[in-house]
């Protein structure tokens, strides 16, 4: 009987103690829960020095094509004067937009580090109004090793060089004369020709995106580049060039020495009768050819 008590007893704390882990680990859902799923708060003003205002500034790394939250910003309270020209000072101006950037720690918003609002996840809502973002496989790269994301670039497209003779570079060719003391046998001259390889500057002021990553899904770069550069590129990729680039200074516009008066350029319409022909690097206008 006392055997049979105590069998009792020691089910009775296993059930017990069963409970409480149960109950510990709940509540440790529910508080990471509500951690994760609670909606953003903005961030906490401290009281304001008297003469400063708040200016929001990026409290955590900020991955270009991630949408900006409250818990990634904080506010810096500065003199009017100190405040960085066209910074956003308003929580509504950034908060779930998507940045076009990578932003680093402390730095302060501005409107051109942000797509439109509305703009949708993935490569066009990180797109600059006016441009076109290519997608390039690292297998058509030479040189990628050396690029950074916001590098300033111009994209050269390689054409592969004509394949050597087999006969040590050059082309054998038969003179019309007799050389002596050959028993008139024909001389034979031989002809070097050069192997050369040619470019086409095929953009201009490309802006890398995203670098490439080692991973099976991840092997390419993203390049951001004016359209007609944009469709021109991918043509130069469709045909198996490979692409070659040389790095820009990222302060073109600061490197004018003198001002240069700025003048308006106007083109007249397109006549509607043509339409444009793409080959490699050249656009021509060609009449269409109807058929009734």
């Amino acid at each position: 009987m006392a055997l049979a008590n105590s069998t009792a007893r020691i089910r009775q704390k296993k059930r017990q103690r069963l409970i409480i882990v149960l109950i510990l680990v709940l509540l440790a859902m529910g508080a990471g829960a509500y951690f994760y799923l609670a909606p953003d708060k903005k961030p906490k003003e401290r009281v304001r020095p008297k003469g400063t205002l708040a200016v929001p500034r990026v409290s955590q790394p900020i991955r270009i094509g991630d949408r900006i939250s409250f818990k990634q910003v904080d506010l810096d309270y500065l003199k009017p004067y100190e405040v960085p020209p066209d910074a956003l000072m308003k929580s509504w101006q950034f908060n779930g937009r998507i940045a076009t950037r990578n932003i680093r720690l402390g730095e302060y918003l501005h409107e051109e580090d942000l797509a439109p609002p509305g703009a949708p996840d993935g490569f066009s809502g990180m797109a600059k109004s006016g441009n076109r973002v290519v997608v390039v496989e690292t297998g058509s790269i030479q040189g990628r090793l050396f690029l950074r994301e916001g590098d300033h670039i111009d994209v050269l497209a390689i054409n592969a060089p004509a394949a050597p003779p087999k006969s040590g570079g050059g082309v054998t060719r038969e003179d019309g004369g007799s050389q002596p003391g050959a028993g008139g046998q024909p001389k034979k001259a031989t002809v070097n020709t050069a192997v050369s390889t040619s470019a086409t500057l095929v953009a201009e002021d490309a802006v890398v995106m995203l670098t490439p990553k080692k991973g099976p899904d991840t092997d390419y770069m993203v390049l951001q580049m004016k359209p007609e550069d944009a469709h021109i590129t991918t043509l130069s990729l469709a045909s198996g060039q490979k692409l070659r680039f040389v790095f820009r200074p990222f302060n073109d516009a600061q490197r004018i020495t003198q001002p240069k008066k700025l003048t308006a350029t106007t083109y007249p319409a397109k006549d509607s009768r043509l339409v444009e022909v793409i080959e490699g690097a050249k656009t021509t206008a060609q009449t269409p050819l109807l058929v009734e």
